[in-house]
């Protein structure tokens, strides 16, 4: 077989491939190398972005929270506007009963007061206290106390008298007043009052030689009170009495005389 020979020509054009691919080569790490740094810079460029990007989300995020809170603060306002308002009206309402209650109250007073003013002005009046009116109803029982005002020259001066039972009775000559066991005596009116004058032997106990002793007793019945209604009506409130007593002197008794006042009680 043969072999190659290299010639100077063949040579010439081996280096010259070589050179040509050694610039090739160049060219690709060049470009390689500008890529690494636009990257490198692009990458530079987008950090500053991206963290400003990142900033305003964040403030928006912030943003979004504070007018959140600021809305519930509103809402939470007008809540208690509403409640605020609510209680008003409730305020107005009562103020609007109370005012009408007053205006009530001074009205109904003012002619409380027209109606003092109309009964003051049929005063003074005149009642008069007369037995006469009533001397039909005086027929009854009673319970008669007596208070003794005024005593001399008797032993029992001083002495408290018990309360007995007398009776107005309707006799044969009219009205009697009857004392059981102490005295009866007929009741004649005089202007009003009932007088009544007896004698009687019973009403002083004896003297203490034991002679009896005899006394002149005057009675005196009258109007204790009239009540007067509201329509006019005029009702007998009660009996009021007086009675004296003078006593004759006897055996060792001398004179005297006792006064007492009384009140006859419907039994």
């Amino acid at each position: 077989m043969g072999r190659a020979r290299w010639t100077l020509a063949s040579v010439a054009a081996v280096a010259l491939l070589l050179g040509v691919s050694a610039c090739s080569g160049d060219d690709d790490d060049d470009d390689a190398s500008s890529a690494s740094e636009d990257t490198a810079q692009e990458t530079t460029q987008a950090d500053p972005e991206q963290a400003e990007l990142d900033q305003t989300q964040a403030d928006l995020a912030d943003a979004n929270a504070t007018i959140a809170d600021q809305e519930k603060q509103i809402s939470d306002l007008n809540a208690k506007v509403e409640t605020g308002q609510a209680a008003a009206v409730d305020v107005q309402a009562n103020l609007a009963a109370e005012t009408e209650r007053a205006d009530q109250a001074e009205s109904d007073l003012a002619e409380l007061q027209a109606q003092v003013d109309a009964v003051v002005g049929e005063f003074p009046v005149t009642v008069p206290a007369s037995l006469e009116p009533y001397a039909d109803s005086l027929v009854g029982a009673y319970t008669l106390h007596l208070s003794e005002a005024f005593c001399a020259g008797l032993a029992t001066c001083g002495q408290p008298r018990p309360d007995v039972r007398a009776d107005i009775v309707q006799g044969p000559n009219g009205l009697e007043l009857q004392i059981p066991n102490v005295f009866t005596t007929g009741l004649f009116m005089v202007e009003g009052s009932l007088f009544g004058v007896t004698d009687s032997d019973l009403i002083i106990p004896p003297c203490a030689d034991g002679t009896p002793t005899n006394s002149q007793v005057s009675t005196t019945i009258f109007a204790d009170g009239i009540i007067v209604a509201a329509d006019g009506t005029e009702t007998l409130e009660g009996l009021g009495s007086s009675v004296f007593v003078a006593v004759n002197p006897a055996g060792s008794c001398g004179a005297g005389n006792v006064f007492f006042a009384g009140s006859l009680t419907p039994v």
